[in-house]
């Protein structure tokens, strides 16, 4: 009897002693399950942010979301690869192949991963070239057909051919006729071509199908301000930034109609916070400038230049702008220099009008167009792009051409489009013996 007594208490003792290295254990178990908890919900968060980025056409915000979401996750790659989509859609096909390269060979997500650079590949201007895997890839995943049918309409386009891209675009309208995103891609596609009607209905019915499309916003609103249609313009940017505040083009746009229609301090404000966010914006800085010297606020408007001098050296209206500046601080010295250069300018462009008039439209060939908007760019840049883009459509393969257009859209402030035309200068530059 005492023996077993003995035993039971030796027992509880050891029981006693080792619940504290039990509890510890579970204790630490628990942590390490809710950690992965949290990791894997904080991924799925992230991602379904994503997702919906893509689906919306918000694709600067879909690649900072996947970037965090793959943050959190050890899925072999499946979110890299969301971030090669939102690169490749943002143009930035470089980036997008680099993202892919990073995925282990042989991993779970390869076959996604062979796809998603096709894609890229596509997209970038050889859908001619790979045309043969068109079938294939629309076949491979009926969800993501849609991304097959864009990366080849727009692959055909920046490869030159614009008549295949807009057959293929009628091909996917044909089969899928509520699909939001051909009709977006056939309004982004009319209004690359000035057809502003069609690209009109087309915007207007991708957003009766999915009333979030960024772009397609985007392009209703750049179809007003083409129309000088201020408010409707202004309605229609309002509308961007509802889906992304931040968006460049759109706050520009705004602050530029807010000053057509007589708001400027509001458009001044924009500016403002533009170039704080972005000090290398000249467009921003252009448009704050003129507004400043407006309004009397002289030094601020050299200030807002200065960092562009050497850049726009020869732009006519830029140093009467600052001519302007410096007379209403009575620093006319300066100010004569800035005039002089800006005469210089007026001469060369108003010998490109008289040279322009004396050469009927039949005989302005694709030299005579890129000759003029080179000139335009050089001395009056926001005069240029007509004479450009008509260049581009007679010679699409001129690497020159497409640098001059890229040149053009950044100092617009338009950062996509002048990605958009470098990558393709890239390309066509990289085919010329």
């Amino acid at each position: 009897m005492k023996q077993t007594e003995k035993t039971e208490r030796s027992a509880r003792r050891s029981v006693l002693r080792s619940t504290p290295v039990l509890v510890t254990a579970l204790v630490l178990l628990v942590i390490v399950c809710g950690w992965f908890s949290f990791r894997y919900a904080m991924a799925s968060y992230w991602a379904g942010l994503a997702d919906h980025a893509i689906a919306t056409t918000n694709y600067e915000h879909a690649a900072t979301y996947y970037a965090r979401a793959d943050s959190y996750s050890r899925r072999g790659g499946k979110y890299l690869i969301g971030q090669a989509r939102a690169a490749r859609l943002l143009l930035q096909f470089d980036r997008a192949i680099t993202l892919l390269d990073k995925l282990p060979p042989g991993g779970p997500e390869m076959e996604n991963a062979l796809r998603e650079r096709l894609l890229a590949q596509v997209q970038a201007g050889e859908a001619k070239r790979l045309f043969g895997q068109f079938d294939m890839l629309l076949n491979q995943r009926s969800e993501d057909a849609d991304a097959v049918w864009f990366a080849f309409a727009d692959g055909f386009d920046n490869g030159g051919d614009a008549k295949a891209a807009r057959n293929i675009t009628t091909q996917w309208l044909a089969r899928s006729p509520d699909s939001a995103f051909a009709h977006l891609c056939r309004g982004q596609l009319a209004y690359r071509d000035g057809d502003w009607e069609t690209a009109t209905q087309s915007f207007a019915s991708a957003l009766k199908l999915n009333n979030e499309l960024k772009e397609a916003w985007q392009g209703l609103s750049r179809l007003s301000l083409s129309e000088y249609e201020y408010r409707r313009a202004l309605t229609f940017t309002e509308r961007v930034l509802e889906i992304d505040k931040r968006d460049l083009e759109a706050n520009l746009r705004k602050a530029n109609c807010l000053a057509i229609l007589g708001e400027s301090d509001a458009a001044i404000e924009i500016y403002e916070q533009i170039v704080l966010r972005q000090p290398n914006n000249f467009a921003a800085r252009s448009d704050l400038a003129q507004l400043l010297v407006n309004q009397q606020y002289s030094q601020r408007a050299i200030d807002a230049l200065e960092s562009f001098f050497p850049e726009f050296s020869e732009d006519m209206a830029i140093n009467y702008l600052v001519a302007e500046a410096y007379s209403q601080l009575g620093q006319l010295q300066k100010a004569d220099e800035h005039l002089g250069v800006h005469l210089e300018g007026r001469k060369v462009t108003d010998s490109l009008t008289v040279a322009i008039l004396k050469t009927p439209p039949s005989e302005r060939d694709a030299a005579f167009c890129k000759a003029t908007g080179m000139q335009y760019l050089r001395y009056q840049w926001d005069a240029a792009y007509d004479w450009l883009d008509q260049a581009v459509m007679m010679n699409p393969s001129d690497p020159e051409i497409h640098q001059a257009l890229a040149d053009f859209a950044r100092k617009r402030g338009d950062v996509d489009l002048a990605e958009k035309y470098s990558q393709q200068a890239a390309i066509l530059g990289s085919r010329t013996p």
